[in-house]
C-alpha cells in the first residue's frame, strides 16, 4: 500500500471489493471485512474491527455497498503499513478531505462500544489528529 491512490484504476477497486465480498452476494458484511483486514496482516481487534466497518456503512445497511467501499478503500490504499487504527481514520473522514469534522467526528462518538472523552469533542481535527488520539485514549 501507500503512494498516490488519486489515479487508482477503477478496476482495482472492483477487485478489492470482490476480494472483500468473499461470499460474492454484492455487498461486505462486518465478518468478510475483518477477514480482509487481518488477510492483509493488521492486527485487528474486534471492537475496533466493529467500529471501522461501521464508520465506512455510512448508510447504517448493516454491510457495505461498492460505493461505500470505493471512499474507504482510496484512502486506505495511501497507507504505508496501516494498523486498525490507521484504517478507522479512513473510515471515519467520510468525505475524504483528511479532516474530521464535527459530523464525522460525532459518528465515531456515537458508536456503542467506543468511549471517548469529552475533550475529544471539537470541531474538527486533521485526520493524523485524530489517529493519534484514538491510538493512544479509545478505551474498549
Amino acid at each position: 500500500m501507500g503512494g498516490d491512490a488519486s489515479n487508482l484504476d477503477p478496476a482495482v477497486i472492483t477487485r478489492a471489493f470482490k476480494i472483500y465480498d468473499d461470499n460474492e452476494d454484492g455487498k461486505i458484511e462486518l465478518k468478510e471485512f475483518c477477514k480482509s483486514i487481518q488477510n492483509q496482516g493488521v492486527n485487528v481487534d474486534e471492537k475496533l474491527c466493529e467500529l471501522c466497518f461501521s464508520l465506512v456503512d455510512t448508510d447504517s445497511s448493516n454491510h457495505i455497498e461498492q460505493k461505500e467501499f470505493h471512499r474507504f478503500f482510496i484512502a486506505y490504499t495511501k497507507l504505508d503499513n496501516p494498523d486498525i487504527y490507521d484504517l478507522i481514520g479512513c473510515a471515519a473522514d467520510v468525505n475524504g478531505d483528511d479532516t474530521i469534522d464535527g459530523k464525522e467526528l460525532k459518528r465515531v462518538l456515537d458508536f456503542k462500544h467506543v468511549k471517548m472523552v469529552e475533550e475529544m469533542n471539537k470541531k474538527s481535527m486533521t485526520k493524523t489528529e485524530f489517529v493519534d488520539y484514538i491510538r493512544k485514549n479509545v478505551k474498549l
